[in-house]
């Protein structure tokens, strides 16, 4: 028997009570998982880490977030737990009626941009409800969802309980630039004028003013934007402060000793201007929406949670929020954001008509034996003991082997001539992802497909995002548009309605990377009922191949339709 309490300060839950310390040794190793950072970790490789993330404290306490998985550690030993006043932090007899009754007023007379009526559908009035009755959570709903439209119900009750004003803010945090600009214009369609969203937006050419952070109930951002202030987002006199002295002095702020404490923790002038900055302005958010939640397992963005102190509510949705169960990934999107409390699949988005269906096809690229390259590296990798002598260690040894590999892809003009003749079969619009910014191989297969089409347009890293918005836009209105990105662009967040063929160019075996890439089709149009995924996989005995099993396992895993090919080159 376990007994666990909430901690006063509502952040912790502390086991108080144990019957047996092999109990209490077992529900340690639950809560211990394997870190990322610990894979080739030199501090691991010195014995300094272990190379894994603790959950657990010394002092017994568990982060709120993860009170779930005490019942779920319950479930899988057999080990009874209970956890004295979680219930009283969550409101699971939310009035559904009222709640009802709110949803029905919210969407009269509202219509999309085509006339339509818009209603949320079962899943999302669920999902928004859910979020009220957990207060703090998060929720795995496959791509094109409409993840927007939860958070728009989920943030207008609480508006219209008060929860949410101006001096007690709603921040949404999105993945990137382009999601700022719509999701606030989504919030306004889906308003109409008769919610007054008081929005400001930060990042981009959305610049930052005191005096419209004052009047806004909602900020839309960024977290890169978040973490990089501007000095003037600073009252003066802690910006004349810190110039002429170089320290913080005492301010005329609230929770003073903990800003000061967060500000003496950096170095530079501008870390300190930053933290303050933060630490200022994220005491009046109330609540917090994350778009995107696996993001938060990050370390940049999971500062920027744990900055919002005042929280009364938090939501986070992702299409690929349970990850690897390898890793500690998931514990650390539950402990910044809350329990994951609902799920849904694409499948069942196939299934009931909201999505078009996903029919893989895997290409299997086989090398010319007159390719003198790519033999040599199928004859290395079948011998790699003689080959792993040359080098200082097995990562050395890998990561030359996948350079190696990645030249003879990138060299072949052959691999690029069948990227170009399957895209001008085609004949709809289509999205390229690649992975390898630096070696220009998206730039590559860019200037190819140029050749024949002017409507091919390149995006990277270092595109403008209003450049990319420009590019979407013509592949909304056109078809035969082609759009080659990297993964990193726009594998996440990006709406992409009218694509009708992704092709992956690259290997890769992330599994939110595949999943999020995926989705980028998922958008169902009455002139789209399918979304074809070619998947490139290079017949070098190497990468590639290994890579690919585990993308057709993700395919199989979502019950996709897979149908395998071969082409030589």
């Amino acid at each position: 028997m376990l007994k666990f309490k909430v901690s006063d300060d509502g952040n912790s839950i502390k086991l108080i009570e144990w019957t047996l310390n092999q109990e209490k040794n077992r529900l340690r190793d639950h809560f211990t998982k394997k870190s990322k950072d610990g894979d080739f970790n030199v501090l691991v490789e010195r014995g300094i880490w272990d190379g894994m993330d603790h959950f657990m404290t010394k002092e017994n306490h568990i982060p709120i977030g993860l009170w779930k998985e005490i019942h779920a550690f319950s479930k899988r030993t057999g080990v009874e737990c209970s956890i004295s006043g979680i219930h009283e932090t969550l409101n699971l007899e939310y009035d559904k009626d009222s709640y009802t009754d709110f949803v029905n007023d919210l969407f009269k007379g509202i219509s999309d941009e085509h006339g339509n009526e818009i209603y949320p559908r079962d899943y999302q009035f669920e999902s928004a409800y859910r979020a009220l009755q957990y207060v703090y959570c998060t929720q795995e709903l496959a791509t094109s969802a409409g993840k927007t439209l939860i958070f728009y119900i989920f943030n207008s009750y609480l508006k219209s309980i008060g929860i949410v004003n101006k001096a007690n803010k709603a921040l949404m945090i999105v993945p990137n630039i382009s999601l700022v600009g719509q999701t606030e214009e989504k919030f306004r369609q889906y308003s109409n004028g008769l919610v007054d969203w008081n929005i400001l937006m930060i990042g981009g050419s959305n610049k930052f003013n005191q005096e419209d952070f004052a009047n806004a109930d909602m900020i839309i951002s960024t977290y890169q934007s978040l973490i990089n202030f501007e000095e003037k987002s600073l009252d003066s006199q802690l910006v004349n402060s810190l110039k002429k002295k170089n320290k913080l002095e005492k301010l005329k702020a609230p929770k003073e000793k903990e800003l000061q404490k967060a500000v003496n923790k950096v170095k530079t002038l501008k870390q300190r201007l930053e933290y303050a900055a933060i630490f200022k302005m994220f005491d009046s958010y109330s609540v917090v929406n994350v778009d995107e939640t696996h993001k938060s397992r990050g370390s940049s963005i999971s500062n920027i949670i744990d900055a919002c102190r005042n929280w009364k509510y938090k939501l986070g949705l992702s299409g690929t929020a349970k990850i690897s169960e390898e890793y500690s990934d998931f514990y650390k999107i539950q402990e910044k954001v809350g329990p994951l409390v609902m799920t849904l699949s694409a499948k069942y988005l196939i299934e009931h008509g909201y999505s078009p269906n996903v029919s893989i096809r895997m290409v299997y690229l086989t090398y010319n034996k007159d390719n003198v390259a790519a033999q040599e590296y199928i004859k290395m990798r079948k011998s790699p003991d003689d080959i792993k002598k040359m080098y200082k260690d097995n990562k050395e040894y890998g990561k030359e082997m996948l350079t190696i590999e990645k030249g003879i892809i990138f060299d072949s003009k052959e691999r690029l001539d069948i990227i170009s003749k399957m895209v001008k079969k085609f004949g709809k619009n289509t999205l390229i992802l690649f992975s390898d910014v630096k070696n220009e191989y998206g730039k590559n297969i860019s200037r190819k497909l140029l050749e024949w089409n002017k409507d091919t347009f390149y995006i990277d890293g270092g595109i403008e995002s209003e450049q990319r918005d420009e590019f979407k836009g013509a592949m909304e209105k056109n078809e035969g548009v082609i759009i080659v990105a990297s993964f990193g662009t726009f594998s996440t967040g990006i709406d992409l309605k009218n694509v009708h063929h992704i092709i992956f160019a690259e290997t890769t075996k992330a599994e939110i990377t595949i999943r999020q890439s995926i989705g980028r089709g998922m958008r169902k149009l009455a002139n789209k009922n399918k979304v074809t995924i070619w998947d490139l996989v290079d017949m070098l005995d190497g990468y590639s191949m290994r890579h690919s099993e585990v993308r057709e396992n993700i395919y199989i895993e979502q019950a996709f339709s897979i149908k395998k090919h071969e082409v030589n080159l």
